[in-house]
């Protein structure tokens, strides 16, 4: 989970939703950036979290009883070894594409305990590529989709995006060029524009808790359970002044 402090208060956002808007981002790119099996590299998107992952596996608070992002939560080797294994024993049986490409980003975030992953598991990129006779380029092609469309959804979910007058790097995935990211004008300008159109507009569900802080994990996620959901939509428009 990511937790954002706000004026209102501790702000929630899951990670499915993070996957979720990652999905909503890779379905508004170009067709330059579509290549065959793009709908698997959609649905990789969508199910590389899961519910077990929404709120942080294994920890939820800190030692105050505070939430706490993802990001911030020491979290074992073999808890982290659990997680993939999990993730790819269910998704593998659904799509082994689909699959690969989660075990590819696993390697990713994952490099030096990667190596510890089964060999049913690591294995899965080679068989996939074999399996749909993919060339290794248009697999490459299709993780840097997920990597793109993933740390985007990350940035805005993190509130990581820039304010006015600043430029921030989104990353090289995507054609292997680099892509920037500016506020301007109330919307985010992105180049090179990577959307079909000229704008697009991207909705993210969050909750407002009502406690900065709790006794135990149930306490938390039964108040989490009772929050309102609420929606934020951000703006991407594409411009003629170059960063």
């Amino acid at each position: 989970m990511v937790i954002n402090q706000t004026i209102q208060g501790p702000q929630l956002i899951t990670q499915t939703q993070h996957a979720h808007l990652a999905y909503a981002i890779a379905c508004r790119l170009k067709e330059k950036y579509r290549s065959p099996y793009f709908m698997e590299a959609l649905q990789a998107i969508a199910l590389h979290e899961t519910e077990k992952t929404d709120f942080n596996y294994t920890r939820q608070l800190d030692t105050l009883g505070s939430p706490i992002s993802f990001d911030r939560v020491a979290i074992s080797d073999e808890n982290i070894l659990n997680k993939i294994e999990d993730m790819l024993d269910s998704l593998k049986f659904r799509s082994t594409l689909v699959a690969a490409l989660v075990s590819s980003h696993f390697e990713n975030l994952y490099p030096k305990l990667y190596k510890n992953v089964s060999s049913a598991h690591s294995g899965l990129p080679a068989l996939a590529r074999g399996l749909y006779q993919i060339p290794e380029d248009v697999y490459d092609h299709l993780y840097q989709i997920l990597k793109f469309a993933d740390r985007l959804s990350l940035m805005i979910c993190q509130r990581e995006l820039p304010d006015a007058g600043r430029t921030f790097q989104i990353n090289n995935s995507l054609h292997n060029k680099n892509f920037y990211i500016r506020e301007q004008e109330g919307c985010y300008c992105i180049e090179p524009w990577p959307f079909k159109g000229t704008c697009i507009e991207l909705d993210i569900e969050y909750r407002i808790l009502d406690k900065v802080g709790y006794k135990n994990s149930n306490a938390f996620l039964e108040s989490a359970g009772k929050s309102c959901v609420l929606k934020q939509s951000i703006h991407f428009s594409k411009k003629s002044n170059r960063i």
